[in-house]
């Protein structure tokens, strides 16, 4: 009654705050270029190639574009956090990035049209 229906668009991500476990199907698998604004970002990776890791996704991006990418590990129950320091480095444990979840992607600068 009081959750209105929502639509996702293509790289929209979603956080589900659930009382119990569920299972969440999706019917469509969109696949289209995404922009990314400065700031935080929290965008759905529905078309992740398969062995694609956050490390990979900041160096696509580079250091001039991207600060971080965050994932919550549902197994674990914390944030992980791979990103750029200012040296330029990449640090932090590196994570998958899998096709059907969503990241905190935190922009320097926009990016548009960001697709795999």
């Amino acid at each position: 009654a009081g959750n209105p229906d929502y639509n996702l668009e293509s790289g929209d991500g979603l956080i589900v705050y659930a009382l119990a476990d569920l299972e969440l199907f999706f019917e469509v698998k969109i696949c289209e270029p995404v922009d990314m604004q400065v700031g935080f970002n929290l965008l759905g990776m529905s078309c992740a190639p398969y062995g694609y890791n956050a490390r990979q996704f900041l160096l696509t991006l580079g250091a001039d574009k991207i600060v971080s990418i965050q994932r919550y590990d549902t197994e674990k129950g914390n944030f992980e956090t791979v990103g750029f320091n200012q040296a330029g480095e990449v640090l932090g444990a590196d994570f998958p990035i899998v096709a059907g979840e969503a990241y905190f992607v935190h922009m320097k600068s926009a990016f548009n049209d960001f697709e795999f």
